[in-house]
């Protein structure tokens, strides 16, 4: 691992950041909710679904022996209904599928690719770069997902939910840290010294 960087910044990049991106990764794939076609007898049910927070154990078991475990383990309908706090849960058509499974692709490879530079080089000149553009990139996430959210929906923080705290707040404390740390504000990065080869 680098040993380059500051120690809080070397957490939040080696570490931190890594982890959720696996998460966002995995969050397309494995989604809590899935089948919308609910027996008449469970109408109920989708209520406590859509809102967990009055789900019972039992509501669960239910719900789990008559729609089938794997009907919502693989699932998208939540995780594209969670990009907007709010919205509605709905069927999503299969072009809709297909971006939830690319953008948690792409997740898994800005995961790899972080743990590839960072745990790989000691040179700083590389290591800036890297983070300057994750800079840039936060910035356009963060534009994008309140161009989507809307102004309403943006400046309502009182209702955002945990997609939107992931897509906005945290990418705003990343980018927060990675400005400190492009401004020199973590102190300066340790330098290694040059490796050498072994004599034969």
């Amino acid at each position: 691992m680098t040993s380059a960087l500051p120690p809080f910044p070397k957490f939040v990049f080696t570490v931190f950041e890594p982890i959720s991106l696996v998460v966002g990764a995995v969050a397309p794939f494995i989604s809590p909710v899935r089948s919308l076609n609910f027996s008449s007898h469970s109408a109920t049910l989708r209520e406590h679904v859509v809102n967990p927070s009055n789900t019972t154990l039992l509501d669960w078991y239910q719900y789990l022996t008559q729609e089938g475990f794997a009907n919502i383990i693989l699932s998208q309908e939540w995780f594209i209904a969670e990009q907007i706090a709010l919205s509605p849960l709905e069927p999503v058509s299969p072009n809709a599928r297909m971006v939830a499974y690319q953008l948690g692709n792409i997740y898994l490879l800005l995961a790899m690719v972080g743990i590839a530079v960072l745990y790989t080089t000691t040179e700083t000149k590389v290591i800036k770069n890297y983070v300057i553009a994750l800079w840039l990139a936060d910035i356009g996430h963060v534009a994008v997902t309140c161009y989507g959210l809307e102004y309403e929906r943006t400046v309502d923080i009182g209702n955002w939910n945990a997609m939107t705290w992931g897509n906005v707040g945290v990418t705003l404390a990343l980018f927060v840290t990675r400005t400190v740390y492009l401004l020199g504000g973590f102190g300066p990065n340790r330098h290694q010294p040059p490796a050498t080869k072994k004599s034969q």
